[in-house]
């Protein structure tokens, strides 16, 4: 379901018209798994609440850092909540 934040950030430096998606992506983990406001999100990752802003417009991309972080929230939150939608498609 999720590409691997350090392979989008690796097409976006080769096509910066992918940077767009990249920005859907950060997007997508902060509010669609993770639950978050900006502000709980950017103290998750230790930055500050512009960053994220930026992120999500495609204004910036994130460092390798922030990408690794994002990466080990997904993989951490993104598979329990890939388990939760299961088992309400069985019991719905």
């Amino acid at each position: 379901m999720f590409q691997s934040f350090l392979n989008m950030n690796q097409r976006v430096r080769a096509q910066p018209q992918n940077k767009l998606a990249l920005a859907a992506r950060v997007r997508q983990l902060r509010v669609d798994v993770l639950g978050q406001t900006q502000m709980q999100f950017c103290a998750m990752l230790g930055c500050i609440q512009a960053c994220v802003s930026r992120w999500e417009r495609g204004h910036f991309c994130p460092s390798a850092r922030y990408l690794e972080r994002m990466q080990e929230l997904f993989v951490k939150y993104g598979e329990r909540e890939t388990d939760d939608k299961a088992n309400d498609a069985k019991s719905g």
